[in-house]
């Protein structure tokens, strides 16, 4: 019995996903760049595994209407929480502006 690699099934839903968001012109702004986070997200594998598997059956059971972007879409929001989507903290560090202040102490210096 010959098992399929699990990463081989992750790249091969995310793939399809692709293919389907790509072809939507009916997106608005706001509906793309949630997508492209989305899909972030999945190939980075920064979605827990349950939420990610409930998200593809969920999307399976779409049928035909998986071939509607706009269904799609709506299955996504349904089944992704928007905090899991957000950037992390850490990820935010580097987009952190403002003034710096450097406190320089003279106990180092010796006086």
């Amino acid at each position: 019995m010959v098992r399929s690699d699990p990463k081989d099934k992750e790249t091969q839903r995310n793939s399809r996903l692709k293919a389907t968001l790509a072809n939507s012109q009916r997106f608005t702004e706001d509906q793309e760049e949630y997508v492209r986070t989305v899909l972030s997200r999945l190939e980075e594998g920064a979605l827990p595994r349950k939420t990610a598997q409930k998200t593809f059956r969920s999307l399976e059971n779409l049928g035909d209407e998986l071939l509607n972007p706009l269904k799609v879409l709506a299955t996504l929001q349904k089944n992704i929480p928007e905090r899991l989507l957000l950037a992390h903290y850490v990820e935010q560090g580097s987009a952190i502006s403002g003034k710096r202040e450097v406190i320089l102490s003279m106990y180092l210096g010796g006086g």
